[in-house]
This record gives C-alpha cells, sequence and structure tokens, in this order.
C-alpha cells in the first residue's frame, strides 16, 4: 500500500511564450489587415502557485491531496463515489497520477519546457480550459432555481405540437418474405382463431428481430410511423380483430388490441421534457448573449499575418 506523507509541498509552474509578427510585403486588404499591429510583440506569462499536503511519492515524483482532488474534478459527480470505493482502486489512480507526474518532471528536465512552441501549445490548453470554466461559471450565476413557468409558456404557445396523432395497440408474429410465407401466417391464424395466444406463438415462431423484447406487442404507435402496406391493413381492422396483413417485411398475423384517436398530450406527460428544454433554451440566450458581447468588438488581423501562416502552412509548388 501507498504510505501518507505529511510535509507540505509548493508548486509554482512558471513559462513564457513571446509571439513576434513582423511585415510582410503583401497586404490582404483593409478589412482584415492592420498594420499597427504587425510590429507588436506580445509576451505571454502563465504563473501557477498553490500549496497542498503530498498524499504519496514514488521516487522524486509527489502527488498532493489538492492534486489528486483535481483529477477527480474531470469525473462527473454522480461517478466520482465509485471511483474511489476501496483502498485499491484509489491506490490504483494514485499510481497512475504519480507516473504522469515522474514523466512530466523528466519532461522539464530534458528541457522540452524550455521550447517557446511548447509553452505556447500549454498556454493555449489552459486558454481553452478557463475559456470553458468561465462559460460554465457565468451559466451557474444566471440559472434559475425553476424552470417551471418557463417550461409551461412552451406548452401554451405551441399547442400543435402536443396533438397526438391517432395511435394503435397491436401484437404480431412476421414470417418474412418466401414463397411459403404467405401460407405460413394462415396456419399461424388458424391456431390464433382456434384459441392459441398470439404472443406466445410470437416469442416462438416470429421473425421480427425484436420480438425478444416486446413478445410482438407493441403499444401507442402512431399510425404516420407505420410502414404504409401495415398500416393500411391496420387501419381496415377492428379492435379485437385477429386477420392477416402484408407489409414490405412479408405478412403478419395481427391482433389489433386497441384504437387511440388523436389527443390532446396533457401538460404533466411532458413536464420533465418541457423543463429540461426550457433550461436548455437559457443556457443557449445565455451563450449568445456572451459571444454577442465577443462579436461586437472589430476584428482586426496584422498586416501580412494570414499570407505569412499561409506560407508557413502551405506547400510551395515547384
Amino acid at each position: 500500500m501507498f504510505r501518507q506523507l505529511c510535509s507540505n509541498q509548493m508548486k509554482k509552474i512558471d513559462f513564457k511564450g513571446c509571439l513576434n509578427q513582423a511585415a510582410f510585403f503583401i497586404v490582404f486588404g483593409a478589412l482584415f489587415s492592420n498594420a499597427s499591429l504587425a510590429a507588436e510583440e506580445i509576451a505571454r506569462e502563465l504563473a501557477l502557485e498553490y500549496s497542498s499536503p503530498v498524499l504519496a511519492n514514488r521516487g522524486n515524483a509527489k502527488l498532493t491531496h489538492l492534486e489528486l482532488d483535481a483529477r477527480l474534478l474531470a469525473v462527473p459527480e454522480r461517478d466520482r463515489a465509485g471511483v474511489v470505493t476501496g483502498p485499491a482502486r484509489l491506490q490504483k489512480l494514485i499510481e497512475d497520477q504519480l507516473q504522469i507526474r515522474d514523466f512530466a518532471g523528466k519532461a522539464v528536465e530534458a528541457g522540452i519546457l524550455e521550447d517557446e512552441l511548447v509553452q505556447a501549445q500549454l498556454y493555449m490548453m489552459v486558454s481553452a480550459w478557463l475559456a470553458e470554466r468561465y462559460r460554465d461559471q457565468v451559466i451557474a450565476e444566471q440559472e434559475l432555481d425553476d424552470y417551471s413557468d418557463q417550461a409551461r409558456e412552451i406548452y401554451v404557445l405551441n399547442p400543435d405540437r402536443f396533438e397526438a396523432e391517432p395511435s394503435v395497440s397491436f401484437t404480431h408474429l412476421l414470417i418474412q418474405n418466401s414463397p411459403q410465407a404467405e401460407s405460413q401466417a394462415l396456419d399461424f391464424l388458424s391456431r390464433v382463431q382456434a384459441g392459441e395466444v398470439l404472443s406466445e406463438l410470437a416469442v416462438a415462431s416470429s421473425e421480427d428481430p425484436s420480438v425478444a423484447d416486446n413478445q410482438g406487442k407493441f403499444r401507442a404507435i402512431e399510425l404516420n410511423m407505420l410502414e404504409s402496406g401495415f398500416r393500411a391493413g391496420i387501419e381496415a381492422m377492428s379492435a379485437g380483430e385477429v386477420d392477416l396483413v402484408q407489409s414490405a417485411f412479408g405478412w403478419h398475423v395481427v391482433q389489433l388490441d386497441q384504437i387511440l384517436p388523436s389527443r390532446t398530450v396533457p401538460y404533466e406527460e411532458v413536464e420533465g421534457e418541457l423543463i429540461e428544454e426550457a433550461k436548455n433554451r437559457h443556457k443557449d440566450s445565455i451563450i449568445e448573449r456572451l459571444l454577442r458581447a465577443h462579436y461586437a468588438e472589430e476584428l482586426n488581423i496584422a498586416e501580412g499575418g494570414v499570407a505569412e501562416v499561409l506560407n508557413r502552412y502551405t506547400p510551395m509548388n515547384d
């Protein structure tokens, strides 16, 4: 087992990246270029500093409590307890993190962090993470405790959306297309008419792949969702009737269990779905406002900058 260490460890990460931009002869137009930016040089510096008790070490690699907590933040909250259900799983997690610390430390010793491009990569990764964290924080600050009123408004303002089409409940046994399919289906129809239970026959003999899950029973299926031939056969039947129906899939022995007319779906049936929709709509509007504020600022691209990037990444023709 790993052993707890009692010391505190101060972590400090400091790296600098310098972006140089020079003017080029090619100019891409006033709308997309800005001569004043061409000579501008930006020094990027990112320093991270925190203090936390050391949890474990292997050689020079050390892992703190705060670092382990940070790693667990990447796991959905509902799943975190499962990650640390016992000493063995926790030890495995710590072992993995120590291996990362070890390799990272050796990377620094090897001078990898001195490469400005590597520093820029790290800066871009941190920037992307911070941007996402900022967006989530703004959303959390503006989220409502209850979206019931907004959900009810969606329901009231969109009545057509909650009009359910006519639907049917039925049980069927399918014999897929073959020269003998109709005669086989007729045999099964005779057996049902003689008193055998269609769902039991379906479980034993239906060639519908879904029969293992539904025993041949389908409930409240909207007519407009059915295959055209099958729908035509169903519409010619009365509730309680058993008959043969032909579709593009083959021959069906069908028992029409129930016909459900069109109806207005009660709010209570869709309340949870509409509350989630209202919450997502609000979230989208918050993000839209953030983006609108960002894009309200003028875009300036350094004169010659586009040409430089194209020259850097576009292969030159001989």
